[in-house]
């Protein structure tokens, strides 16, 4: 079986010792079954929601550390990121700009 590559929508809450909401932010989460990261970037759900299958992949590899070797293993491995429920193919453009190294 091979490793299926994953990046969701994700609404991130921190919370006082109480269990009170503190904070919210929006972003994603990219996981397989060795690694996972989180991206919390977006200033709102409707901005998350906005964003294309496309553009999180694009965001995710902007990430030297844990997201670029992540969108680099779905190239080499020429397999898709399921995204949405979703297999989405890596954009062209993204895949040169991870190979850039």
């Amino acid at each position: 079986m091979s490793n299926r590559l994953f990046i969701e929508r994700t609404r991130f809450t921190s919370l006082d010792s109480h269990g009170n909401t503190v904070d919210e932010s929006w972003g994603f989460r990219a996981y397989d079954d060795f690694a996972t990261t989180y991206n919390n970037g977006c200033a709102s759900l409707d901005e998350l929601i906005a964003q294309s299958p496309e553009d999180l992949i694009r965001s995710l590899a902007l990430d030297p550390i844990a997201g670029r070797p992540f969108v680099r293993f779905a190239c080499e491995a020429n397999q898709p990121i399921f995204i949405d429920d979703q297999p989405v193919e890596v954009p062209q453009d993204v895949a040169d700009m991870v190979f850039e190294d």
